[in-house]
C-alpha cells in the first residue's frame, strides 16, 4: 500500500479505493456515492451525517467484503496512490458496504493535516 499519505482529495463516484483495516486488513473498493447525508440514530431524530461517502468490496475480496468489526477509523486511499480521501466508520450488507467521512471534513473538525509533505 503507502507508507504515508502525500495528499488529501474528495472521493469520485467510480474511483477505486484501498484501505488497511485491523480485521480484514487490505481491501479493495469502488466509491458509489459521494456527498451522501446519513441520519445519525445515535444522536437522536435530528442528527444527520452530511459529506459522507460509501464504497462496495471488490468481488476479488474475500466475500466482497470491504470491512468488518475493528476496521472503523481505517484511512481510505485511492487505489494505487497515498491520496486519502476518507476515514471509515461503518458498514452494511455484511460489510460490503462501507461508509466514510471525507478526509477534508476530517481534518477540518480535527484541525489536523495528514499528509506529509
Amino acid at each position: 500500500m503507502v507508507d504515508r499519505i502525500v495528499a488529501t482529495d474528495n472521493p469520485a463516484v467510480g474511483g477505486g479505493v484501498q484501505k488497511r483495516g485491523f480485521s480484514t486488513r487490505l481491501t479493495e473498493g469502488t466509491i458509489i456515492d459521494a456527498f451522501l447525508t446519513a441520519q445519525w440514530k445515535t444522536g437522536g431524530t435530528n442528527s444527520y451525517l452530511t459529506h459522507q461517502a460509501v464504497v462496495r468490496g471488490n468481488s476479488n475480496n474475500p466475500g466482497g467484503v470491504f470491512l468488518a468489526n475493528g476496521d472503523s477509523g481505517s484511512v481510505v486511499v485511492m487505489k494505487g496512490s497515498a491520496t486519502a480521501v476518507g476515514l471509515l466508520w461503518g458498514e452494511s450488507d455484511g460489510g460490503k458496504t462501507g461508509y466514510l467521512s471525507m478526509i477534508s471534513n476530517v481534518q477540518s473538525q480535527l484541525g489536523v493535516n495528514i499528509a506529509w509533505i
